[in-house]
């Protein structure tokens, strides 16, 4: 879970505001992720870089908060949620960060 939790300290969000990025270099973690995912019928997307998922912002909360304590997942959606409300994509892009 360490390495899940490394890369999203450091996930970024879509232009779009909908979809979280992630660059998870542990294929172990990403696996896990993935299967997550898909237990709970969420699609995720990966470029031809293996170590790059993207994922609705809806089923990464839902796989988070059935791994990780509520208050811990808290504080990351209050985080997207208001880079989520930035006018400019740039600004959402820089302020999830």
């Amino acid at each position: 879970m360490g390495h899940l939790l490394a890369a999203l300290s450091k996930a970024s969000l879509e232009p779009d505001g909908e979809k979280i990025c992630l660059i998870i270099e542990d294929a172990l973690a990403k696996n896990w992720l993935q299967g997550q995912l898909k237990i709970h019928q969420h699609i995720f997307d990966h470029s031809f870089n293996t170590e790059i998922v993207k994922v609705s912002s809806a089923g990464l909360f839902q796989v988070l908060e059935s791994a990780f304590d509520n208050g811990e997942i808290e504080k990351f959606k209050v985080g997207y949620e208001s880079a989520k409300n930035k006018k400019k994509a740039e600004d959402r892009v820089k302020a999830f960060k």
